[in-house]
C-alpha cells in the first residue's frame, strides 16, 4: 500500500469538509492538504440531500455556535463566495405562518436578524392565496442555493490551488504516534493535522483514536414534489416543532422554480435512501391542510436525506449546537452539523482553522 506525507486530512467531502480545506489551502498555500470522501461522490449524505436553503438565523440559541455562524454564513456566500465561485444564489425570502409566532419573532429580534416584518392588510392577503395563514411574517434575507453547483465550484477552486480529493476513500484505521497514522482503502497517510468532518461516521472515526461519549442519532427526512407549475413567490414554513427536531414540513423552491416539501421527521437505525411511499402517504396532510391549490394526485416523493445529530452517551441527551472541538492536539472534530450547516459552512471552516490550527 503506498504511503503518504500531509500536512492536513480532512475526512469527509460535504460542505463542511471542503470549505475547511479551501480555506485551510487558501492560508498555507505550500501544505499539502487532503480530502479524502468514502462515498462515490462529494456531498453524498446530507449535504447533497438537503432543501438547499440558506437561513437568515431565526430559530437558534442566541449566542450558539448554530446562531453566530449561520448569521456569518449566510453573509459570505452573499457578499463573497456566490460572486467569487459563480455560484447561483436567490434571495426569495421566507414566510412564517400560524397560530403561534410570538416566540420565533422574539428570538429573531434578540438574535439580530434584520428586515422582518409581520404581515397585515394586502401583504397579508397575498400570503392567503398560497397557504392558510391567520397571522404570518415575512424574513426576506433568506435564500435557495445551486448546491451541486456550489460543490463543484468549490472543489474545483480546491484543486485548482494544488489540493487532492480522493473519492470512495473509506479510513479504516486512525491512531496517534509522532503524527496522525491514517488508513485507508487506497493508501497510508501520515498526517500533522486531522480534521474530522464525516458527517454521521464522525463518532466512529474519533472511536479508532479512543474518544468516547458521543454517538449519531440518526433522523430521516423525506422530500416530497409535485409537477405542477406552482408559482411560490417565497418558501413558506409553518411554525416549527417546539423541540426543532426540524423546522416542520414546509415548501421550498429550487433555482427554476420547481417547489418541493419537507422534510417531516423520523428516527432509524440506518442509512436507507430509498423510495418511501410509507412517508409520502404520512406527510399529505402538512402539505394539502396549509398550502392552497396543491394537486394530491401530481405529487410524488422526491428524495430523502440524514440528519447528522450528535448523542452524548454520558447523558443520553441529544447535543443542541455544532460540535466544534479539539480534544488531542492536531485532530480537530466537526460533528452534529445540521440545519444550518449549509448556511454556516464557511463561517465554521474559517472558525476551526482560526480557533484550532
Amino acid at each position: 500500500m503506498d504511503k503518504i506525507e500531509i500536512d492536513a486530512t480532512i475526512i469527509g467531502g460535504g460542505i463542511v469538509g471542503l470549505f475547511t480545506a479551501y480555506e485551510l489551502k487558501k492560508k498555507h498555500p505550500s501544505w499539502e492538504i487532503a480530502v479524502l470522501e468514502s462515498a462515490p461522490f462529494l456531498g453524498d449524505h446530507s449535504t447533497g440531500r438537503n432543501s438547499g436553503v440558506l437561513h437568515a438565523g431565526l430559530y437558534y440559541q442566541t449566542n450558539s455556535n448554530k446562531h453566530l455562524l449561520c448569521m456569518e454564513g449566510i453573509k459570505l456566500w452573499k457578499h463573497n463566495l456566490c460572486p467569487q465561485l459563480g455560484i447561483d444564489f436567490k434571495e426569495c425570502g421566507k414566510v412564517l405562518f400560524g397560530s403561534d409566532l410570538e416566540d420565533i419573532w422574539n428570538k429573531a429580534q434578540q438574535n439580530g436578524v434584520e428586515g422582518l416584518a409581520w404581515l397585515s392588510g394586502n401583504k397579508l392577503k397575498e400570503v392567503n392565496e398560497f397557504v392558510d395563514a391567520k397571522t404570518a411574517f415575512y424574513s426576506p434575507q433568506t435564500g435557495i442555493l445551486d448546491v451541486t453547483g456550489a460543490m463543484k465550484k468549490l472543489a474545483n477552486a480546491f484543486v485548482n490551488l494544488g489540493g487532492m480529493i480522493s473519492s470512495n476513500c473509506q479510513v479504516t484505521d486512525l491512531e496517534k504516534l509522532d503524527k496522525f497514522k491514517l488508513t485507508t482503502s487506497h493508501f497510508e497517510v501520515s498526517s500533522d493535522i486531522i480534521i474530522n468532518a464525516a458527517g454521521f461516521s464522525g463518532p466512529s472515526i474519533r472511536e479508532k483514536i479512543g474518544l468516547t461519549g458521543l454517538k449519531s442519532s440518526l433522523v430521516k427526512g423525506n422530500y416530497i414534489s409535485t409537477s405542477q407549475k406552482i408559482e411560490h413567490p417565497h418558501l413558506f414554513y409553518p411554525a416549527p416543532p417546539k423541540d426543532l427536531k426540524g423546522l416542520g414540513v414546509h415548501s421550498t423552491l429550487d433555482l427554476d422554480g420547481k417547489v418541493k416539501f419537507g422534510p417531516n421527521t423520523e428516527d432509524v437505525s440506518s442509512v436507507d435512501y430509498s423510495d418511501n411511499q410509507i412517508a409520502l402517504k404520512a406527510m399529505l396532510p402538512k402539505i394539502m391542510k396549509p398550502f392552497k391549490g396543491i394537486d394530491e394526485s401530481r405529487i410524488y416523493w422526491d428524495y430523502a436525506g440524514i440528519r447528522s445529530k450528535l448523542m452524548n452517551t454520558n447523558t443520553g441527551e441529544l447535543e443542541t449546537d455544532f460540535w466544534l472541538k479539539s480534544p488531542i492536539p492536531g485532530y480537530i472534530e466537526c460533528l452534529g452539523i445540521e440545519s444550518p450547516g449549509l448556511t454556516a459552512s464557511p463561517a465554521i471552516a474559517r472558525k476551526i482553522i482560526q480557533d484550532f490550527i
